[in-house]
């Protein structure tokens, strides 16, 4: 007897209008944007990953996600 463990991937995407520019330094986004918060409690918004990164975040639940910009899938932060 064969068994396929194989297992079906759903790809999260984002759902919003494909963003452009960064929220925090107003560059255009190059191959993925984060839709993160600034800690400790500061505001969410649109961000690419190096703002991303000067702002001492993360990636996760209740902080943030990473999209490709091509495909809008998720890449990280799941």
């Amino acid at each position: 007897m064969f068994v396929s463990m194989s297992k079906v991937v759903q790809k999260i995407k984002w759902e919003g209008k494909k963003p452009e520019c960064c929220d925090f330094c107003d560059q255009k986004l190059d191959t993925s944007f984060v839709d993160g918060k600034v800690p400790p409690n500061g505001p969410w918004g649109i961000m690419c990953f190096l703002c991303h990164m000067d702002a001492g975040s993360r990636l996760g639940p209740g902080w943030g996600q990473r999209y490709s910009l091509e495909t809008l899938e998720l890449i990280d932060g799941q």
